[in-house]
């Protein structure tokens, strides 16, 4: 079985999973929402687990660092705080003239 890592080379450029995405994340537990809105804007992606929330920002040409700092200026976290989960941040930065992944960052929030 795939995880989320192995779709990562590529995960910048999908708008909607293919099915096989879909099948293999759902098989992982996991329930997900791409481009959520926010009063504050909008996250890339939310994932959630049994085991927590994963708040996903991907950037091309840029750092992931920059990934991070947006979703702590924007607050992404902030409608999953109440409950009573781990939340963390998981960005990606891709090149986009090669669409490699080259930066990876990722840090607890609540």
């Amino acid at each position: 079985m795939k995880t989320i890592a192995d779709y990562s080379q590529g995960l910048y450029q999908l708008r909607v999973p293919d099915e096989e995405v879909k099948r293999d994340i759902a098989a992982q537990g996991f329930r997900y929402d791409p481009e959520v809105t926010q009063t504050s804007g909008r996250s890339d992606l939310i994932a959630e687990h049994p085991c927590g929330i994963y708040v996903f920002e991907l950037k091309v040409d840029e750092s992931a660092e920059a990934a991070l700092a947006q979703i702590k200026e924007k607050d992404y976290a902030a409608p999953y705080r109440a409950r009573n989960l781990p939340v963390w941040a998981i960005d990606l930065s891709f090149d986009s003239k090669t669409r490699h992944l080259t930066g990876a960052v990722h840090e607890r929030l609540v």
